[in-house]
């Protein structure tokens, strides 16, 4: 039964073994690794999926709680995420925030929660338009006042102060991208209007450039995320 494990761990009690097994994955996946260990060990956490010992899937992952413009919220922020390639398509993303939303709505059950990251690639930001109701940005709808600011503060604060406040754009050189066979198109997707629509908002994706996405996090999601993945599992389970 092809199902890998899911496992986290604190990012300062990594082992150098670990941290060596990450960059060799990374090296397969993204347009350069320079920086990537510092840059995982400023975060809460690392989630990594594994299929037989080795690494097929990565996600770090901060909960952080807070009040903003008068209103008590969580947000769940998942950076440097990406999946080997061979094991996309397959609701890894979507069972860690499964796991991370109920982790969150248990130590915060009152908060208004959300998913929040820096979207640098389509197929993250078709993970939204595939999964969630409400999102944001999305090409049919402003964005709400209260969680457009939000986005910016969270854009400041797991970036830094250079995010564009009006494209949401964060930019700086010589960022992580993925390689060029990630980032071509095809015909179809070409003319997915959503993906259009990203690639309006962020041109520069394939110099890593990352748009500031944001989704909420209720129980219609929960249960829509859940049914996602059990309909993923039973597809593998079926299939093996």
């Amino acid at each position: 039964m092809k199902i890998p494990s899911l496992k986290y761990y604190d990012s300062d009690k990594i082992t150098d073994s670990i941290w060596d097994d990450i960059v060799t994955l990374a090296a397969g996946e993204l347009s350069s690794t320079d920086g990537l260990i510092a840059a995982l060990k400023e975060r809460q956490r690392i989630a990594l999926f594994r299929h037989k010992a080795e690494i097929v899937g990565i996600a770090a992952i901060d909960i952080l709680q807070e009040e903003f413009e008068g209103e008590n919220v969580c947000s769940i922020y998942t950076g440097n995420t990406w999946i080997r390639q061979d094991w996309r398509n397959k609701n890894l993303i979507q069972l860690l925030a499964f796991v991370s939303m109920i982790e969150a709505k248990v130590r915060y059950p009152l908060h208004r929660l959300y998913w929040f990251f820096g979207s640098n690639n389509y197929m993250s930001y078709r993970l939204l338009y595939s999964n969630f109701n409400q999102f944001w940005p999305r090409p049919d709808a402003d964005t709400p006042e209260w969680e457009l600011h939000y986005m910016r503060h969270l854009g400041r604060l797991f970036f830094d102060a250079t995010l564009d406040n009006e494209t949401l754009i964060w930019s700086q050189k010589n960022s992580r991208s993925f390689k060029d066979g990630d980032t071509v198109l095809t015909e179809r997707q070409k003319k997915d209007p959503y993906i259009q629509f990203y690639l309006r908002r962020n041109p520069g994706y394939v110099q890593g450039d990352r748009l500031m996405c944001m989704a909420p996090l209720d129980r219609n999601t929960i249960s829509n995320v859940l049914k996602l993945v059990v309909r993923r599992v039973w597809k593998i389970t079926k299939g093996s």
